[in-house]
């Protein structure tokens, strides 16, 4: 039987390659290996991406940072701009574009452990600060017909948007209480209110400091003085236990009679939506023959009940001027013998009636009430 040769005993021995012997060339081969993996590592990425890591830090925040035509991100962000002299454009709608023409370096080595850094502060100025609040309250305006948020309906952040906004101008805070004023009746839901009082706390920085929110205490106050029934809104707005909390306050005790108010006012209201004989009208003639109910001037709450079926509409205070409504529908032939007294009014003076605005291209559908039938409304009327 052969003797066979155990593992544990064999040996491997390597040739002289071209004469040169093992010990030399092994070590040679490492040492290449780790200079390619060095270079790969190290020297290959400053190679294929030479630049820098820019932080770009706008005032407003939230600007959009291109380079040349492309769209890097927004601010406050960091990215790769490469090496040479670049182009930079911060953009925010409302506010004029800020271009910066920067000389970017780079590392060429360790670049990928170690890259070069920049930071790029701007200031963007705001040309026209009356524009963009009104851009915004009437967005504000158009949101407020959407009823309540839920989980898959929500609405945007206006208010604190065009807070952070204006908060980067000096004269910021005035436009943001004008915005406010205005955007308050149009606050009808949790959400778009929680919005309004964010933005009025917003700062630069897109956050609340103690300055916006004594600002945002002081436009509740000064409302809360100028509109007693602003409690009416909030009662409904606010949860339960917040609610009952307002209720409490000598403020929040305006709620009550804010909704007697509105029983009342409800009571006058028929079911063609004129008050009954005992709200003091009169009936009287009018120059063409024409019956008019006329009205006093008062002051009502008003509740907007077609539109608070779809989650809507707040109760608002409003003064009403003395004003007559007409007990019947304006006929062709009233409304022939109104152009005959009139002649201002006539289609022959369409031109000028159009360039006053007072009606548009399609009045009285080219016709003249004349014409037609006397005892049918006239149409077609601004």
């Amino acid at each position: 039987m052969l003797e066979t040769e155990r593992p544990d005993d064999a040996e491997v021995r390597l040739r002289p390659v071209l004469g040169v012997a093992p010990t030399v060339y092994v070590p040679a081969l490492y040492a290449v290996a780790l200079v390619v993996l060095l270079f790969v590592a190290l020297v290959l990425p400053g190679i294929r991406n030479h630049g820098s890591m820019m932080t770009v830090v706008s005032t407003p925040p939230g600007a959009a940072v291109y380079l040349g035509d492309h769209r890097l991100g927004g601010s406050p962000g960091e990215f790769f701009v490469p090496s040479g002299t670049q182009r930079i454009e911060i953009r925010r709608p409302g506010f004029e574009p800020r271009v910066e023409t920067i000389d970017v370096g780079g590392r060429l080595i360790g670049s990928w452990l170690f890259p070069r850094r920049h930071t790029l502060r701007v200031h963007l100025e705001l040309p026209d600060p009356d524009s963009l609040v009104d851009a915004a309250l009437l967005e504000y305006s158009r949101w407020s017909l959407g009823g309540e948020a839920t989980g898959q309906y929500q609405f945007p952040p206006i208010a604190r948007a065009l807070g952070a906004d204006l908060a980067a101008i000096d004269d910021g805070a005035e436009h943001l209480l004008r915005f406010a004023r205005a955007a308050l009746p149009h606050a009808a839901s949790q959400a778009l209110l929680a919005d309004l009082v964010a933005g009025l706390a917003t700062g630069p920085a897109g956050i609340p400091s103690p300055r916006t929110i004594a600002s945002a205490v002081r436009f509740a106050a000064g409302q809360a003085e100028r509109t007693p029934l602003l409690a009416v809104q909030f009662a409904d707005l606010l949860p339960a236990d917040s609610a009952r909390a307002l209720g409490a306050t000598e403020w929040g005790s305006g709620a009550a009679a804010g909704r007697a108010a509105l029983r009342s006012v409800s009571a006058l209201v028929g079911e063609r939506g004129l008050p009954d004989a005992s709200a003091s009208i009169r009936l009287v003639t009018g120059p063409l023959g024409m019956a008019f109910a006329e009205f006093p001037a008062a002051s009502l709450v008003l509740a907007g009940q077609e539109r608070a079926a779809r989650g809507g509409d707040l109760p608002y205070p409003a003064e009403l001027g003395p004003f007559a409504l007409g007990l019947t529908e304006v006929t062709n032939a009233e409304y022939a013998r109104f152009l005959a007294a009139i002649p201002e009014w006539r289609l022959s003076n369409l031109p000028s009636l159009v360039a006053a605005r007072l009606v548009d291209s399609d009045y009285l559908g080219g016709v003249e009430p004349s014409t037609l039938d006397p005892e049918l409304p006239v149409t077609g009327v601004s």
